[in-house]
């Protein structure tokens, strides 16, 4: 009998899962609950290890009251001219990252402008390649 082993599409929605859930303060173990799973379950879920069927799938979608389609992928038709340049793919993977969540949702709490404003100079200046 052949493996299945996960695909782009399954890791992307795997990231799109995890990302749903931290963004409403939801545990392991609460989504895992609403879905009669264990919480180690939903670990391997989110990590990829184990892929996600369509019924599981609209389950989620229920839990996070997002539409089913928002766990997917948009597809487009690879072309030369979209194809992503390193600092789009950089951004749409370090996404998913536990810093980068904790960063987003630390900035999104900030409320004054100015503030955010000096913040992303702050992230632009240390960036840049030191010249030194």
């Amino acid at each position: 009998m052949a493996t299945k082993i996960a695909s782009v599409i399954d890791q992307e929605i795997a990231k799109r899962v995890l990302a749903h859930r931290t963004q409403l303060g939801l545990s392991q173990t609460e989504v895992g609950e609403k879905l009669s799973v264990t919480f180690q379950q939903i670990q391997k879920y989110e990590k990829g290890v184990n892929r996600i069927s369509a019924g599981r799938l609209f389950q989620l979608a229920t839990v996070f009251n997002i539409p089913v389609e928002t766990l997917f992928p948009k597809p487009a038709p690879f072309t030369e001219a979209n194809a992503p340049s390193p600092p789009q793919e950089l951004c749409s993977d370090i996404l998913f990252t536990a810093d980068s969540r904790r960063m987003c949702l630390a900035f999104a709490k900030i409320e004054d402008l100015r503030v955010r404003k000096k913040v992303i100079a702050l992230m632009e200046a240390l960036s840049e390649p030191n010249d030194q």
